[in-house]
């Protein structure tokens, strides 16, 4: 947000890809769009998911490939899924069992959109 109180337009259109992410994903909970700094762009729940995300991309990169593009964890409770590229990343929360291939789709589909600076 800016000191007047206004989102970015950056901002605005990332949380309107996150509310149409939400409508074409049904077992989606919550989403955050970041910047290729980290710094996040804007999230589903209004809360911070900078740190988290950058402990996911640390702990993915730690393996014998390196540098990750996706990662998908699954857990009783739910599942984590993020993309990325050079320019920015989206991380994702799901219902257990979401379909990852449909999930992972979605979020690059969502995350070129947002790089592409096309509206929602």
């Amino acid at each position: 947000m800016s000191e007047s109180g206004e989102r970015a337009p950056d901002s605005e259109r990332a949380s309107a890809l996150l509310e149409r992410l939400a409508d074409l994903s049904p077992d989606l909970l919550d989403a955050a769009i970041l910047g290729a700094d980290g710094v996040q762009v804007s999230s589903s729940d209004g809360r911070d998911w900078s740190q988290g995300a950058a402990r996911l991309w640390a702990a993915a990169d730690a393996g014998e490939t390196g540098s990750s593009t996706q990662l998908h964890i699954g857990t009783e409770d739910g599942e984590v899924f993020a993309v990325r590229d050079g320019a920015a990343s989206i991380v994702s929360t799901s219902r257990r069992f979401a379909l990852a291939s449909l999930m992972l789709t979605d979020l690059r589909t969502a995350l070129r959109d947002f790089e592409r600076g096309g509206d929602a």
